[in-house]
This record gives structure tokens, sequence and C-alpha cells, in this order.
């Protein structure tokens, strides 16, 4: 057999098997509970843009205005959560942790730490400290740590590979891909986030991550606690 052969064969089995990972992995909208995620970030689209005053086919600037907002350090995260969140968003997240537990969502006991939410949300050093005083944060802290769980996302299997499939930002899917080697040790920072361009903010799977990573997450100790 010549090489020409050997080469061309060796070629036709990578391609197939680059393919058959991309296909065995699909895009979002490719799986039955895929229509619960995008409902959920739909909805949170809708609800940021009526929160900004902003039309919904411009909806990018709207997620950019939150990043922003959420990253100020004179931000109350808890309280501009509450402001943004209502029934229909907690009706979701409650229908996700059932519909989409293993895929988007898993607790926090089969992982390897306990307190994951906490490195999850735009919580900054800085921010925990100057929240030391507040009797409401520091309820939210006791209640997190007398959780025998906390839903915390997936980022370990086919939601995380998603992402970094589909998402058109580098940062990101370096969060991803650090996150899984060593999550404990590399919590998210916002800051990266803030150079998002329009182009970035209007890519479904950028729009996924900032939801669920931004907002979904940081309502579970609001659905946990009613």
């Amino acid at each position: 057999m010549s090489k020409n052969i050997i080469l061309f064969i060796f070629m036709l089995c990578t391609n197939s098997l680059v393919f058959a990972q991309d296909d065995f992995y699909g895009s979002f909208g490719d799986r039955e509970d895929d229509k619960l995620i995008l409902e959920m970030v739909s909805h949170f689209e809708k609800t940021l843009c009526d929160y900004y005053n902003i039309q919904l086919d411009k909806s990018s600037s709207a997620f950019k205005k939150y990043i922003e907002d959420i990253s100020k350090e004179d931000v109350k995260f808890p309280t501009f959560l509450a402001k943004l969140a209502n029934d229909k968003s907690l009706n979701l997240l409650k229908e996700s942790h059932d519909e989409l537990f293993e895929y988007v969502w898993i607790k926090s006991s089969d992982n390897r730490h306990k307190l994951s939410s906490l490195s999850f949300t735009p919580f900054t050093q800085e921010q925990i400290k100057a929240f030391e005083d507040e009797e409401y944060f520091n309820e939210f802290i006791e209640k997190i740590q007398a959780q025998e769980f906390v839903y915390i996302l997936n980022y370990e299997e086919a939601f995380g590979d998603k992402i970094i499939q589909e998402s058109n930002n580098q940062n990101i899917k370096d969060f991803i891909i650090t996150f899984r080697e060593n999550y404990i040790n590399h919590p998210l920072l916002i800051a990266p986030l803030l150079n998002l361009t329009d182009e970035e903010y209007e890519n479904k799977a950028v729009k996924i991550f900032i939801a669920f990573e931004f907002f979904y997450t940081c309502l579970n100790s609001k659905v946990a606690y009613e």
C-alpha cells in the first residue's frame, strides 16, 4: 500500500472521529431537554430587556449592562437579584432541578466541595467582606453551610462540552476547562466578561452561560429557603 493511500486513510479516519465527536455532543436544541434550557434563557433575556427598557432584538445590550451592573464594587447582588427574579424564574428553576438533573445540575454532595455556590456567584472577596456586617448576608452564609447539598452547574459533561463547542468567547471556554482541572482554586472572575463584543453577546452559548452562571445558579439559594 502506498504512503499516499495510507495518509488518505489516516486523514479520513481522523476526520470521521472529529465529526463523530461533534455529533455525540451535538448542540443546544438537539436534545429534548434542551428546550427547557432555551426557555429559561429566553425568559432571562426578556426579563433583562424589560428591566433595562431595551428592545428584545437588541438584547445583547441588556446582557452587557447586566454584566456591568453586577461587576460594580458597590453592588448588593442579592438585592439586585431579587428585583429581577419573579415567579416564572423560580418555577422554571424548580422544574429544571428535576428535568435537567445530571445534565445541567448536579448536587454539591456528589462533588468535591460543599460551598461551590459561593464560588460561582459574582461575589468578589472584597464584596463578601463588605457584606459581613449585613444581617441578610450572614444569614445567607449560615443557610448555605447548613444545607445537605446545593445545586451546582455540571460543567464536567455534555452541558460544559456544548458551551465550549458553541461559545465564541475564549475566556468562557478557558474558565470551564480550568474549572474542570482545579475548580476549588479557580472561581469565576467576572472582569474578562466586561470585554465581550456585541457579536459575542449574541452567541447562544454565551447567553446560556451568563443566564445559568450569573442568574439561575444564584437563585438556587432563594428556591431552597422558600
